[in-house]
């Protein structure tokens, strides 16, 4: 995952954060406890109210790529 600097980019990302959640099957509520952001925060970052920075683009992509090591595709 790039840091969203454009609109454009910014909209790719959060699809790409939505789209890499559903396809291991966790919730915004399991992905913001995994990287320890509250469930409203990874709403806000899917619909674009926040931005998505770096450290946190890495944070979920780091988090989905092991969950996705652990458990597989979806639950």
């Amino acid at each position: 995952m790039e840091c969203c600097v454009s609109r454009e980019k910014a909209s790719e990302c959060r699809l790409a954060v939505k789209r890499a959640r559903k396809a291991v099957g966790l919730s915004q509520l399991e992905l913001g406890r995994l990287i320890r952001l509250p469930e409203i925060k990874i709403s806000r970052l899917e619909t674009g109210r926040d931005a998505i920075s770096r450290d946190i683009a890495l944070r979920i992509h780091s988090a989905l790529s092991l969950y996705f090591k652990k458990h597989g595709g979806n639950k």
